[in-house]
Formats: structure tokens, C-alpha cells, sequence
């Protein structure tokens, strides 16, 4: 994924579709795996503010053996910020 040719950006999300999905940083929880856009959505802040997020749903962990997120938890991640850290795959 180093290749900015592979970057997924906002315009190219489709609902259904397959990303590999490496975190930016190394401390986040997760490893990198494969997620499945869900479709975005807008969330409401306490402050009444809202932001539009994308929903992916886990679908598997590359490289290790314990599937234990898949199908359980989604990754939510915001408009722009998605460059870089999705992948075609």
C-alpha cells in the first residue's frame, strides 16, 4: 500500500465492496485486514456539530489466523482521512 496508486479515495467507495485497510498508526488496536464499505453516514456530536463518517464492516485479519472481528465490529473513519489507509485490493 505504499503506492499512492493504490490509495482509495472518498469518490471511490462503493457500498459492498472489499478494502484492505492498514491502520496509521502502528499503536492502533486492529491490524491490517480486509473491510467491506457499509455506506456513509453523519454523526452527531454533543456540541450538536455533525461530520460525516464511513461504516466498514471487518470482514478478516491478513496474516494472522484468528478471525475473531469479523462480521462482530465496523470501522468508522472519516471523509478524507480514509486516503492512505485504504487499499484496493
Amino acid at each position: 500500500m505504499a503506492n499512492k496508486d493504490n490509495w482509495v479515495y472518498v469518490r471511490d467507495l462503493k457500498k459492498g465492496t472489499c478494502y484492505e485497510y492498514i491502520p496509521y498508526s502502528r499503536a492502533t488496536p486492529r491490524p491490517s485486514g480486509i473491510i467491506q464499505y457499509i455506506g456513509a453516514f453523519r454523526h452527531t456530536y454533543s456540541d450538536g456539530n455533525t461530520w460525516k463518517m464511513h461504516r466498514f464492516l471487518w470482514v478478516k485479519k491478513i496474516k494472522n489466523k484468528n478471525y475473531s472481528y469479523a462480521g462482530k465490529t465496523t470501522i468508522e473513519l472519516y471523509g478524507d482521512s480514509i486516503r492512505g489507509c485504504l487499499g484496493f485490493m
